[in-house]
């Protein structure tokens, strides 16, 4: 049997886009609520939601298969502000608990607007001699005298190769 080279070329090709269209899985969005539907976000199908915990908004997590490792956004909220606090305030109370628990300091601050709400951006490393080395991303917010603070966490691997993926869930942040 004789095969001409374009007909081997359109074999190749052919099998190539089957390949192609039948071995990613879609990704499909998913909507993730607090119970009083105030909070809401939205990330693909391969997140899932913990269970509700006090004070806490939104857990949602992910196995990461590269490294087996976990990756988390936390959104939880701190409620009867005082009227007169403001963001920086607010996010500077949060960052110096935060940093002051896990003995590190941020390596980067940014304000950003996000669906209008103004959030303060903090990027920083740390490792725990139980835990693996993690990088977080935490965002804080101020919202009609509640305080909000979105956290994400995962190894630094993982929030380097996937770092859009995350910005586009953080973007998807809705509170009402």
């Amino acid at each position: 049997m004789n095969i001409s080279k374009y007909t081997c070329v359109k074999i190749i090709f052919v099998s190539f886009s089957l390949f192609l269209v039948f071995s990613f899985k879609p990704i499909n969005p998913k909507t993730f609520q607090s119970n009083n539907k105030r909070v809401t976000i939205i990330a693909d199908d391969s997140w899932d939601a913990k269970a509700n915990m006090k004070g806490v908004e939104v857990f949602i997590y992910k196995l990461n298969t590269s490294d087996n490792s976990n990756s988390t956004i936390v959104i939880s909220k701190d409620k009867g502000l005082l009227p007169e606090t403001s963001l920086e305030k607010y996010s500077a109370s949060m960052i110096f608990l935060q940093t002051n628990v896990l003995a590190t300091t941020p390596t980067l601050a940014v304000l950003q607007k996000i669906n209008g709400l103004d959030m303060k951006m903090y990027e920083y490393n740390y490792s725990n001699q139980e835990l693996r080395d993690q990088q977080a991303i935490v965002y804080h917010t101020v919202k009609g005298g509640v305080g909000y603070q979105i956290v994400i966490t995962a190894s630094p691997k993982v929030l380097s190769l996937n770092r859009p993926a995350f910005d586009k869930i953080i973007n998807s942040i809705k509170i009402n």
